[in-house]
């Protein structure tokens, strides 16, 4: 609709872990753990994907105040907070499957696919990641309060922080990010 690409941390992780290098090893290895990976890694593998881009909307990152020094060369015109509670976060996350084949995302809850364990979009077998196991996700959920809730107000203090309630339906909190856009 706006004609920004989509940059995913998490997306950037797992394809490096995908190609099997010695980095995308170690990626995968914190990652299974529900840990952060190194400031550095993350934000050399976003750096290259932005480069030479001008309209891009940056999702999971930065997580911290240090990742978000590193980045001071990134442009960052809106910081869209997400509010919500910690138990809605894990029953979002907690049931959620995942194409092995086209990365689609069903869940178990709110929105089961048509046959039990295959993608409706191209049928491949669905499977729940290893970073969205319940303990990896409480583990996330900690390491987001010791480490991200700090950002929030640091973005809120340069006047870029837009905060969103995010206990209400999908297309209610679109409706209200889409107005941040226009």
């Amino acid at each position: 609709e706006f004609n920004v690409e989509k940059i995913v941390a998490g997306d950037l992780l797992r394809e490096e872990k995908a190609k099997g290098t010695k980095l995308g090893t170690e990626i995968a290895r914190i990652m299974d753990k529900g840990e952060l990976i190194p400031h550095k890694i993350i934000c050399d593998l976003i750096k290259n994907k932005i480069k030479n881009k001008e309209n891009y909307i940056l999702d999971g990152f930065p997580r911290n105040l240090e990742q978000a020094s590193l980045a001071k060369d990134i442009q960052i015109e809106k910081v869209i907070y997400i509010k919500i509670p910690d138990e809605i976060v894990l029953d979002r996350l907690n049931g959620r499957l995942t194409c092995k084949n086209c990365g689609g995302v069903f869940h178990l809850k709110y929105n089961k696919p048509k046959i039990n364990g295959k993608c409706d979009n191209c049928g491949g077998e669905l499977y729940i990641r290893a970073d969205e196991t319940k303990d990896a996700i409480l583990q996330r959920i900690k390491i987001y309060k010791e480490q991200t809730m700090s950002l929030i107000s640091y973005y809120k203090k340069m006047g870029i922080l837009f905060e969103i309630n995010g206990d209400r339906t999908i297309e209610v909190i679109y409706k209200d990010i889409r107005k941040l856009f226009k």
